[in-house]
């Protein structure tokens, strides 16, 4: 009868072991029986203490091994258990395993967790309103993250958004934006007085009236470095003692005021809409805009989107390609109307525009739709850490997924995890199984082909909401 007990015992408790060698110690006390019936009790008291001493063991081994599953979505807390692990029973398997997964690998678990964290701040990021200070914050983060987890070697899926950072990056404020295209005292800071005859134009940057005439000093060069002092006699303009001084304005300075009123309006964070609106207002206002100053601030004007937006460059490579090409050199000195030289540039700008307006409108006009388009698109899937990969204790040994009390697995999703089959390897990312239809988790069946480790953090791939 305690010969059935004994062969009947549990292997989750100590009790019923206590209970049967307390009877076997009875039956070895008893009197009056024969040598072999007493040796075969103490046998069974040996095979008992042995099996007492087995599910000790296996108890002890399942408790640290809660305590690594409990600290599942903690990675110090996870890593500390390995450790732990590790020190109580050195020179395993199992503690080889995890001491792998503790030291060279614990930047994969770490890199899993916070892609996480990575991707929620990617994902909420409003392209029109993110800043240089904010994309460089985020560029960094992520080039800190990759750096230090393998690099991570999920899929992120970041479309268009890391090169939209990068190019923000380089923006300068809207306003600094307009200073640059509208460079050049004459510029962004003169006035125009053009003779009777419509053959003559002087940027100056004062129109004083005096008694006798109009005097003024005239720029020579773009830069306003160089000037020249002019004198007209007021019998030339009748009505100027009645003109206010912004009406004697150049039409590039009302063009610069108009743009840098709009880049220091509401809204101007919105930089592919301040490039557009910069652009439509360059190429059709002011008629009287000098052509190749035209032509020469367009180009500003998408040199500066292109640097400032990776839609906007992506979409303006053959504009600009064709702006190079046109035959007007950057350096013209458009001030001086009256050189032969300049008057062919400026049919040759004349001609451009005409032929080129279209397709430049229709450049900024594209990039911003596709900075809203990508701003739709999906990012790589988020991660849920379930558990952790093992074997089973005792038995056949195959491989099991231990999951988490607690964690509610989604409906569908690969069980990944990530590993690396040399310290020097890049990592990759592994299937490991799957969520069935019941909620529950299944190995893969060829898992042994990825030479799994014990101990490997796994992650349920989440549906892409």
């Amino acid at each position: 009868e305690v010969s059935a007990k004994a062969d009947a015992l549990p292997d989750d408790q100590i009790g019923p072991y206590e209970q049967v060698l307390t009877e076997l110690g009875g039956l070895a006390r008893t009197p009056d029986v024969s040598v072999g019936l007493l040796e075969s009790v103490q046998s069974l008291q040996t095979k008992v203490q042995r099996e007492k001493q087995e599910v000790r063991l296996a108890l002890e081994v399942a408790r640290n091994l809660q305590g690594v599953t409990s600290a599942v979505g903690n990675t110090d807390a996870y890593l500390l258990e390995l450790g732990r692990y590790v020190e109580q029973y050195p020179g395993t398997a199992r503690a080889t395993d995890f001491t792998r997964v503790a030291e060279s690998e614990k930047d994969l678990v770490t890199g899993a967790v916070r892609w996480n964290k990575i991707r929620k701040t990617l994902q909420g990021i409003d392209f029109k309103k993110v800043t240089a200070s904010e994309a460089k914050s985020i560029v960094d983060d992520y080039s800190d993250f990759q750096r230090t987890s393998g690099p991570y070697p999920g899929d992120m899926k970041l479309s268009d958004r890391l090169l939209m950072l990068q190019a923000v990056m380089k923006r300068r404020p809207a306003v600094d934006g307009v200073k640059l295209v509208f460079d050049g005292k004459a510029i962004s800071t003169a006035f125009m007085i053009e003779t009777p005859d419509g053959k003559e134009r002087y940027y100056t940057d004062s129109a004083p009236l005096l008694d006798k005439g109009l005097t003024f000093d005239s720029y020579t060069t773009p830069s306003g470095d160089q000037t020249v002092n002019k004198k007209l006699g007021l019998t030339a303009f009748p009505d100027a003692a009645d003109k206010p001084r912004d009406s004697w304005l150049s039409p590039q300075t009302r063009l610069s005021r108009t743009l840098t009123e709009r880049a220091e309006g509401p809204g101007s964070e919105d930089f592919e809409a301040m490039i557009r609106f910069a652009m439509e207002r360059v190429l059709s206002d002011e008629p009287k805009l000098d052509p190749i100053l035209r032509m020469l601030l367009a180009e500003r004007i998408l040199e500066y989107g292109a640097e400032g937006s990776h839609f906007i460059a992506a979409r303006a490579k053959k504009v600009l390609t064709a702006f190079a090409e046109a035959g007007v050199p950057r350096l013209t000195n458009w001030v001086n109307y009256s050189d032969v030289q300049n008057r062919k540039l400026r049919d040759v700008a004349t001609e451009f525009l005409q032929k080129q307006t279209p397709e430049i409108l229709k450049v900024v006009t594209a990039a911003e739709m596709d900075r809203d388009s990508a701003q739709q698109l999906p990012i790589g899937p988020e991660l849920q850490w379930v558990g952790w990969l093992s074997r089973e204790d005792r038995g056949s040994g195959r491989w099991l997924i231990r999951v988490k009390n607690g964690v509610a697995l989604a409906k569908s999703g690969d069980l990944v995890t990530f590993a690396r089959r040399t310290p020097t390897e890049k990592p990759q990312q592994v299937k490991v199984g799957a969520v069935t239809g019941t909620g529950t988790t299944e190995i893969d069946e060829q898992i042994e082909a990825t030479l799994p480790v014990e101990g490997r953090a796994v992650f349920q791939v989440l549906p892409s909401q």
